[in-house]
């Protein structure tokens, strides 16, 4: 080193230098929550809200390892996939943007708990709160499948558990969507002329252990719903017999997930014998022989239900209300919303919500459940009739998802184009 060049910093002075830095002007760092291969977390305050919240950006350029290019573009899909999700199972999205540094950063709610990682080494769960863990988790699931999000990359340590501040029964929470592939891009190239953006695709991603056959072998046109699935049984897996499925070498493990039959797992007192039935379903090792959607899973596992579980939608119904702060007045809150519109950084990445159109949607929803239940006629076709940007494109999309996340069918999508108008507009010309 030559002299008066400065020794670089270590990672536990990085940490102490950048408590109290403000980051993107309103942001103040509190603590770091942890450090990746592409990226760092941080417990801030938020000083418009005064709330706390987890922000996560790229290492600074001078530490980045890949490409900044690279690191980017990831970065900011892992942020399109979480502002399209609104899930009380899925961490929440609240501010994107970039700092001065051209570092990319991501706001997100500050969960309480601590990983499931953490929980499976420090204490046994009882069955009623790993029944309750898988319930809310494929939920979630649900939610980001039927919007085109596969997490990719489901662990224990990308799962949130928090037994202690709700009302009623644990809360589980999805985190890190680092990895997620993103099936199908909500761009429209009617509206623009542009061309489709390409796919969020991760050749092998995942973490050993926790990973599907499927991308082991790199088969990305087999990652689904199902993929996901098998994760979850992994993570099922170790927290009932405190083992994970496979162990040894990378390698090894590796190789058993893809060739080697799956062990009957051995299921402590209490938990019925047909969870483990489930549990081999989860891990086989073709993704058509699992379950096609994570709430045929769903549907399924509530059968194991304890007596005194209650079920995510039980437990959110019945969380308390936060009580305000002494100071909170109807002014106070109506600038703490507004304060919020302030984060404008997600508005071009999420998708359009649903708005008003409530008796369109039941209708829609009485056909389909009609359908399902299997009342004449048996057959039916709906069309939506309006003239150009009524939204009648947003309404099947909602239909689609309603119908996915529910479990109720598989909607096959289709788009017409008038490939002459395509011709003339790459031909720069336009038709008359």
């Amino acid at each position: 080193m030559s002299q008066g060049q400065k020794a670089p910093k270590t990672t536990d002075e990085q940490k102490k230098s950048e408590i109290g830095t403000i980051l993107a002007n309103r942001y103040e760092v509190l603590r770091e929550l942890g450090r990746g291969g592409m990226g760092v977390v941080y417990l801030c305050k938020d000083l418009v809200t005064h709330e706390r919240i987890a922000l996560k950006r790229l290492r600074p350029p001078d530490e980045a390892k890949a490409t900044r290019a690279e690191e980017s573009w990831w970065f900011q899909q892992e942020a399109r996939a979480v502002a399209a999700l609104d899930h009380p199972a899925i961490v929440r999205a609240r501010d994107f943007g970039t700092l001065h540094d051209a570092s990319p950063y991501l706001v997100m709610d500050a969960l309480p708990g601590r990983s499931v990682h953490e929980w499976m080494h420090t204490t046994t769960m009882p069955w009623s709160v790993i029944w309750a863990l898988i319930d809310q988790t494929l939920a979630g699931l649900g939610h980001a499948h039927a919007r085109h999000v596969i997490h990719g990359d489901l662990k224990p340590s990308n799962v949130m558990l928090d037994l202690a501040s709700t009302g009623r029964g644990p809360r589980a929470y999805i985190l890190d969507l680092g990895l997620a592939w993103l099936r199908e891009s909500r761009h429209d190239s009617r509206l623009d002329g542009a061309p489709e953006p390409e796919l969020a695709v991760h050749a092998g991603a995942g973490t050993v252990g926790w990973v599907a056959p499927e991308q082991i072998r790199k088969q990305a046109t087999l990652v689904g719903p199902a993929t996901d699935l098998y994760a979850l049984g992994c993570i099922l897996y170790r927290v009932l017999t405190g083992k994970e499925v496979f162990e040894g070498t990378a390698q090894e493990v590796l190789r058993a997930h893809k060739r080697t039959p799956v062990p009957a797992p051995a299921l402590p007192e209490g938990v019925p014998v047909q969870a483990g039935v489930f549990i081999q379903r989860l891990l086989a090792k073709k993704p058509w022989h699992r379950f096609e959607l994570a709430a045929d899973a769903r549907r399924v596992w509530a059968q194991f239900r304890p007596k005194h579980a209650p079920t995510l939608e039980e437990t959110v119904a019945s969380a308390p209300v936060p009580p305000p702060e002494p100071s909170s007045t109807p002014e106070m809150g109506r600038a703490v919303a507004a304060a919020r519109a302030l984060a404008p950084g997600l508005l071009s990445l999420r998708p359009s919500p649903m708005v008003a159109r409530e008796p369109e949607r039941q209708e829609m929803m009485d056909i389909v459940l009609s359908v399902c239940a299997g009342q004449p006629p048996q057959h039916r076709m709906v069309a939506l009739i309006g003239e150009a940007g009524v939204g009648k494109s947003r309404l099947a999309e909602w239909v689609c998802e309603q119908v996915h996340e529910r479990g109720l069918m598989w909607p096959l999508r289709a788009r017409s184009r008038d490939r002459r108008a395509d011709a003339a507009r790459s031909l720069g010309g336009r038709q008359g």
